[in-house]
């Protein structure tokens, strides 16, 4: 991918990115939910994010959310291991 296609591709996430917060933010009285945002890019790889009922985005290395969410976190939280990174 040349470098202009990539500036093309980063402004085009981040309209996106923004737009979906100002969406979330001006209708956080109506939501009842929780998100998980995940995504993959050449500069970081996988990302997760937890943004819960509040709104704050948090950057996590595995998440999890929904109803029997609380029954997994353990085993999640007690199990869960990096895959190795590619060379």
């Amino acid at each position: 991918m040349c470098c202009l296609q990539r500036r093309a591709v980063r402004k085009w996430m981040r309209s996106h990115r923004r737009a979906g917060a100002q969406i979330n933010y001006a209708n956080k009285a109506m939501l009842v939910g929780a998100l998980i945002v995940a995504g993959w890019d050449a500069a970081r790889g996988g990302q997760v994010y937890g943004v819960p009922i509040g709104g704050t985005l948090v950057r996590q290395r595995w998440t999890t959310d929904g109803s029997g969410s609380t029954y997994l976190w353990g085993y999640l939280d007690a199990e869960y291991k990096r895959a190795p990174r590619r060379t």
